[in-house]
């Protein structure tokens, strides 16, 4: 599958039906791959904005994440500082944006979804921001918290401690 010249694919989610979406930095949109049943090759099937209210000068796209349930992806933007908010449509072969909402910092290099929350990554203000998620809507509200932590530029999800069969927790 070939994408756009220049459009600077960066970052990108499988849904739940099978469709690749990826977001592209340059070009500040989000194409959807599908696989082809006769070939097994993925295929071009939609290229769409990934901005509610267009790109801005000095924009690049930075990441992608899907709502647990499949029916949002969230593109964070830096420059102009956004998380842009994607209702999929058409069974995963098409994303429309909805909103385009403040990212609570400077440039929002990462985001991940966890748990109803979206966590955004600021690279230049050294901050992790929390948003709570709207259930119905996907709309990220106010922040609904905030963490200094220098230069973060990945976030990764935290699992529980295994601990084997028999042995006590150790504290900590």
């Amino acid at each position: 599958m070939v994408l756009p010249r220049d459009s600077g694919p960066r970052h990108l989610v499988q849904h739940p039906d099978g469709h690749v979406f990826v977001v592209t930095e340059y070009s500040i949109e989000v194409a959807v791959a599908g696989l082809s049943p006769d070939s097994g090759d993925f295929r071009l099937v939609f290229v769409g904005p990934a901005t509610a209210g267009g790109a801005q000068r000095d924009d690049s796209a930075a990441e992608i994440a899907l709502a647990a349930d499949g029916r949002y992806a969230y593109v964070g933007v830096r420059g102009s500082n956004r998380i842009c908010v994607l209702e999929v449509e058409a069974g995963g072969a098409a994303l429309r944006p909805v909103a385009d909402v403040p990212s609570g910092g400077n440039w929002p290099r990462h985001h991940l979804i966890r748990d109803g929350l979206l966590h955004v990554a600021h690279e230049r203000s050294g901050d992790v921001v929390t948003f709570r998620l709207d259930a119905a809507s996907g709309l990220p509200g106010v922040p609904a918290d905030r963490l200094q932590v220098a230069s973060p530029t990945a976030l990764v999800p935290a699992r529980p401690r295994l601990v084997p069969r028999g042995e006590e927790p150790v504290p900590g």
